[in-house]
């Protein structure tokens, strides 16, 4: 990404061969499709869609059902929705056109942007995009078309225009605009993304050695529509914020990984690995501008990441998308360079197979619903479905309820309040945490009880894997009473299904 490079391991592809490099994109889409038609649609993106469905059918956000993210997260999906119903396609099959549609113009737009600023070469466009596609298609493996992968498409444009920023080059102002849009997007999308927008503004006017990029066009656009966005929040949806973001906080929001698993299992030490092939191979330019941008964008993820605190795969994917799309580009500097030391280079590019083979592996991990959904599928056509379940949130019931043509009847995705209650008590809290977590798992069970006998769910999926739900379903009278109505159908992989008698 530099001036004096041009990402030499493409320059020497023959002459011979007619538009090589797009080749190699192409080659590399393919890849991507035939990913996408092996690997499942990731639970929260079809929770989500089927959240967007109600949506649409009149039904209202934090009062006829309950999301733990702002609204953003449901009106996300909307446009696959509405396609969909236009074209008669899937939903599922309309989020992946979508992002397909929207990595190649985010790539084009990023590159033009790049190449009209200078800030590299002409030829090296199609090897950048092929460097980026192969982490925005085919690195995601199941965490494709979360919003954490949305959000780093849309956020590129803001990258590239920071590039220029940092070296002083004018920006159109179209392409301003374009970025702020995308900026706002990324942050909208997820209020920790924030750091990422901060950290790529604030490295490009420390490397311009003036204040006026942080006070760019796209800058203003970003910071302007988040604001609107958050106000309009306050405005239209003041359930979610009156009644459930105090719940969310004390049961969903206080559920972190500890420091040690963030330290040593998955993205950390990946990102680690990442940032330390990348220095041995560029050294002190790796911390130049118009490189160090994507460092910056990568280091703002990381930053999000951890204050979620999470560790779920799908948080990391900015941090590593973008630490490992900066580790090739690194490498195709490298390229021309190879024969002065032949052995360095060939083991950075082995750690770079090898960060990018365990992230993917890491990714690619999926709830296979297929032993569930049998005894289902033989016993109920279009069931109606609820869950009985704390963790994993969405895992269990989608996508399982949308392969199956059925009908999600609950408000909740599942015992997410009961599951965080349970955990902060084991924890150890006070008295008077006590009785307010003792409140929040009393509506749960009433939330509960009240769906199962307003949306008589033909199916009810009680998980006993780590936590036994069914005998704690069993305790509450009324919930009890409830599922007399129900008698066993299968158990599968500890997941007890219950049919309606």
């Amino acid at each position: 990404m530099s001036d004096a490079s041009a990402l030499g391991a493409y320059r020497a592809l023959p002459r011979a061969v007619p538009y090589a490099e797009r080749w190699v994109f192409a080659a590399i889409v393919l890849v991507a499709l035939a990913e996408r038609a092996i690997i499942e649609t990731a639970p929260d993106v079809s929770w989500l869609l089927t959240l967007g469905e109600r949506l649409l059918a009149g039904e209202r956000p934090y009062i006829d059902f309950i999301e733990v993210n702002p609204p953003a997260s449901i009106f996300l999906y909307l446009p696959a929705l509405v396609l969909a119903r236009v074209s008669g396609l899937s939903p599922e099959f309309m989020v992946g056109l979508l992002v397909f549609a929207g990595t190649g113009a985010s790539l084009g737009f990023s590159a033009r942007v790049l190449v009209k600023g200078g800030v590299i070469e002409s030829r090296s466009a199609w090897p950048l995009a092929s460097a980026f596609a192969v982490v925005l298609l085919v690195l995601p493996a199941a965490t494709f078309a979360q919003r954490e992968h949305i959000a780093l498409i849309s956020f590129l444009p803001f990258i590239a225009c920071a590039a220029l920023r940092a070296q002083n080059k004018p920006v159109a102002w179209s392409a301003a605009i374009v970025a702020g849009l995308g900026a706002a997007l990324t942050a909208i999308i997820k209020p920790h993304f924030i750091f990422p927008v901060l950290f790529v503004a604030a490295t490009a006017a420390f490397y311009a050695r003036s204040w006026r990029p942080l006070f760019a066009l796209e800058n203003w656009i970003s910071a302007t529509l988040a604001l609107l966005y958050g106000a309009a929040v306050i405005m239209f949806y003041p359930e979610f914020i009156h009644d459930w973001v105090p719940i969310i906080t004390a049961v969903y929001v206080a559920q972190k990984a500890s420091l040690i698993d963030l330290f040593t299992l998955g993205a950390i030490p990946f990102w680690l690995g990442g940032l330390l092939v990348i220095v041995a191979m560029k050294r002190r330019a790796a911390f130049a501008p118009p490189f160090v941008l994507l460092l910056a964008a990568s280091t703002g993820f990381f930053a999000s990441f951890f204050a979620q605190q999470k560790g779920l795969p799908y948080h990391s994917y900015p941090m590593l998308a973008l630490i490992f799309a900066n580790a090739i580009v690194a490498a195709f500097d490298r390229a021309p360079q190879a024969r002065q030391s032949p052995a360095m280079f060939i083991g950075a590019l082995i750690a770079i197979a090898g960060l990018h083979f365990a992230t993917f592996s890491w990714y690619a991990v999926t709830v296979d619903t297929r032993a569930i959904a049998a005894p289902i599928r033989a016993a109920v056509v279009r069931p109606k479905i609820l869950n009985i379940s704390g963790g994993g949130l969405v895992g269990m019931g989608f996508p399982l309820t949308r392969q199956l043509e059925g009908t999600w009847v609950g408000r909740t995705c599942g015992q997410w309040i009961s599951a965080g209650v349970l955990a902060a008590k084991m924890r150890g809290v006070d008295a008077e945490t006590k009785a307010k977590l003792d409140r929040y798992m009393a509506l749960d069970l009433k939330i509960l009880v009240e769906d199962i006998r307003n949306g008589k769910p033909d199916i009810i999926l009680a998980d006993r894997n780590h936590y036994d739900w069914y005998k704690w379903a069993q305790r509450d009278a009324a919930l009890a009473h409830e599922l007399e109505n129900y008698r066993p159908l299968a158990e599968v992989e500890s997941v007890l299904i219950l049919r309606r008698k």
